[in-house]
């Protein structure tokens, strides 16, 4: 085989194998008539330009390459998830992938902040907190909507998925698993809504069980984030960052480029809020907003707003539809809203711009808003079977 990255070699090799067997599948429709594909596209092609001042050439070459990868992905997602098997297999494949993350935790775990998942861009706590989250609430999905043998399976999966997100100690996943455990009780359909609030209960109680007065310690400095208090990490100098970053980005409307809040930050910060040590002691943005805004200007933020608004106005549409259904389409869309919602709270507190997982939950919309134009606007009385995987 080419000496490439496996990822990429798999995606291609998918990509020919699904011109090869095309035929065979269903169609979802155009993929560049959607108004995000196209933003994202735009976004991409902004990076590329940024590449003339951007101050850090090489991450800005990094950044346009992974997501142009990322496209590639999203345009694999949206293809290949054009049933409801596929969507079945897609999401069990995300909550295996979480319970392997949860093993590492597992078996790794020796006390602080867990820092040891080996994911590519998520082999941190934050961004490893937020990844479990969305397996956490894709789990619930399939669990409503699966048979007791599975149910039985989900629920010790999730014991190991729940108990990794407290190692990680991370306040902004806390946050984020919230947001999104609320927005998943909200948009579930009316036949499982009593059975969510109730099954909430035995979920606290086990999420409680698996904490650890660290954990709470930790937690409870988001009632005085920030306050500059001596000797507790409180998040007082992620405020002196975002007052920062709003001088950098007065002084470069149109961007820095990718990872410049850093090469800039020992110009606008004390040394007192840099990290690392010797020459390159520095201070990355906390914030994907942030990120967007000063590392790549104006339309960097309009883009991230345009996309934000696009979400919203489908997933409301679409909520109308998913309220009386039963289906596994119906449950996937709760799982993608609620992941979409904890991943875009957690931007305000933590730079995910490279999280892949948006991108996952971005084509799984793209493909169930697909399914549902099939399967329901046509056949408004068609209901497809629960258990078919």
């Amino acid at each position: 085989m080419p000496d490439i990255r496996w990822s990429l070699l798999a995606a291609v090799i998918t990509l020919i194998a699904y011109y090869l067997h095309k035929d065979e599948m269903q169609s979802n429709g155009s993929f560049f008539d959607k108004g995000i594909i196209r933003a994202y596209l735009l976004f991409t092609l902004w990076l590329a330009f940024q590449l003339t001042w951007s101050l850090n050439f090489d991450q800005e070459l990094e950044l346009l390459i992974l997501y142009v990868k990322y496209f590639v992905l999203l345009y694999l997602i949206f293809r290949l998830i054009e049933s409801e098997h596929s969507l079945k297999l897609f999401m069990w494949s995300h909550v295996l992938g979480c319970f392997i993350m949860g093993w590492d935790a597992y078996s790794s775990y020796h006390g602080g902040r867990f820092e040891g998942f080996v994911s590519p861009n998520i082999n941190e706590a934050n961004s490893g907190g937020l990844q479990l989250a969305t397996g956490v609430f894709t789990l619930g999905a399939l669990f409503l909507v699966s048979s007791f043998k599975k149910k039985a399976i989900l629920a010790g999966l999730s014991v190991f998925i729940i108990n990794a997100i407290v190692t990680t100690l991370s306040r902004s996943a806390f946050l984020a698993t919230g947001f999104g455990g609320l927005t998943f009780i909200y948009m579930t359909p009316r036949r499982y809504k009593r059975l969510v609030l109730l099954l909430s209960i035995p979920a606290m109680i086990g999420f409680i069980y698996l904490t650890n007065p660290t954990y709470w310690l930790r937690i409870h400095t988001i009632e005085i984030a920030g306050e500059d208090v001596k000797g507790v990490d409180t998040g007082y100098g992620r405020v002196v960052l975002l007052e920062a970053q709003w001088r950098m980005f007065k002084d470069y409307p149109f961007g820095c480029g990718h990872r410049c809040t850093a090469t800039l930050s020992t110009l606008y910060l004390d040394d007192k809020y840099l990290t690392g040590s010797g020459s390159t002691r520095s201070r990355a943005s906390h914030s994907t907003i942030m990120t967007m805004l000063v590392e790549h200007g104006i339309p960097g933020i309009i883009i991230y707003i345009y996309m934000l608004f696009w979400l919203y106005g489908h997933i409301r549409n679409q909520r109308l539809v998913n309220a009386t259904s039963n289906t596994i389409v119906a449950m996937a869309f709760v799982a993608t809203v609620a992941s979409l919602s904890s991943i875009f709270l957690g931007d305000i507190f933590v730079d995910y711009l490279k999280l892949e997982s948006r991108v996952w939950f971005i084509g799984l919309l793209l493909s169930i808003i697909q399914l549902w134009k099939r399967s329901y606007v046509n056949q408004p009385k068609q209901q497809l079977p629960e258990e078919s995987f």
